[in-house]
């Protein structure tokens, strides 16, 4: 009480830094340290303070300023990384996202966290980035389990366009993209997908906070973890084959009387009539459906008919409830 009396605050403004309740900010520290006799330990103090900011990073204040900003503080992280290594287990990697795929985790994340609603640009940014998958300066490789192909976290027409993107991606010369089938005995337990950019940063997301790991211990350990998942995956075309079994199977329960749906183009057309855009080389690995998008070559002009086939960004619907995935 005493010490909130020479500080001139409220009485429970101390016992609420005590316990956690509150964060001091940076006056608040040199105030208590001055106050206290420990002056000299106030610099360290607010040092840490922001490191801790930095590891732990809560969604609320991470997407105040919504989540295309977000994706922009990402890319500038992916623009210094050459290596990416990335281990997931119930969602696909953001990197590797159809447009309504995206679409509707940013809008389960807008629902949950109840952040300002910008999806038409979060979804722009988000596919912006996928451009640099093409450039030769940079690697990726992915693992997921086959819990990510399987999980309804979209509606069907949703996944099939997205499983069909995986397949494409799977044939690219600087993507790695490893399954891990139900029947695999795992080394270690998948308890939850991480990001690992070079040997700097390890990234995982939780329900409530962006965690940012950069002690290099840990980097180590998750980089071991890595591994040994990557170890027991399937690649080329075992990868193709399973993804192509789940693809089957949902382009049948889709087929079923009753049913009508529309395959979403995995690399849509967000730019207008004479504008370039980022896709796939080559065309999709997939013959399972007759709905087949179109894949275009790096670089060649969008044409008109592909344009009419989705709408712009700024004229789609939002609103789906699906769980989220922000990376």
């Amino acid at each position: 009480m005493e010490l909130a009396e020479s500080l001139s605050w409220v009485g429970s403004k101390v016992s609420k830094i005590e316990t956690g309740k509150q964060t001091p900010t940076d006056q608040d520290i040199r105030a208590w340290t001055g106050a206290t006799g420990t002056k000299d330990e106030a610099e360290t103090l607010v040092v840490a303070l922001h490191n801790l900011e930095l590891q732990h990073a809560e969604w609320q204040r991470l997407l105040k300023a919504g989540l295309k900003s977000h994706q922009l503080t990402l890319s500038q992280q992916d623009e210094k990384t050459k290596l990416f290594r990335v281990f997931e287990n119930t969602g696909v990697p953001g990197l590797m996202q159809t447009a309504e795929y995206a679409r509707a985790r940013f809008a389960d994340a807008i629902m949950m966290h109840k952040v300002p609603n910008d999806i038409n640009e979060a979804v722009k940014a988000r596919m912006q980035r996928q451009e640099m998958l093409y450039r030769p300066d940079k690697r990726f490789h992915f693992v997921i389990t086959e819990a990510v192909l399987r999980y309804r976290l979209v509606s069907v027409d949703i996944m099939l366009g997205q499983l069909d993107r995986l397949m494409a991606i799977a044939s690219m010369r600087n993507i790695k993209l490893g399954v891990i089938p139900f029947s695999t005995k795992y080394v270690t337990d998948p308890r939850h997908g991480f990001w690992l950019l070079d040997d700097d940063l390890v990234r995982v997301e939780t329900y409530s906070a962006e965690l940012n790991l950069r002690q290099p211990e840990e980097i180590e350990l998750y980089a071991r973890i890595f591994e040994q998942h990557a170890a027991v995956a399937s690649y080329g075309a075992s990868a193709r084959g399973i993804i192509g079994r789940v693809l089957q199977e949902l382009a049948s329960e889709a087929d079923e009387p009753g049913s009508l749906f529309l395959l979403a183009d995995p690399f849509p057309c967000f730019a207008s009539k004479g504008e370039k855009t980022a896709s796939h080389e080559g065309t999709t690995a997939s013959t399972l459906l007759t709905m087949r998008p179109t894949i275009r070559e790096p670089g060649r002009m969008v044409e008109e008919t592909s344009c009419e086939r989705q709408r712009p960004f700024a004229q789609q619907e939002s609103g789906r409830t699906t769980p989220q995935a922000r990376s």
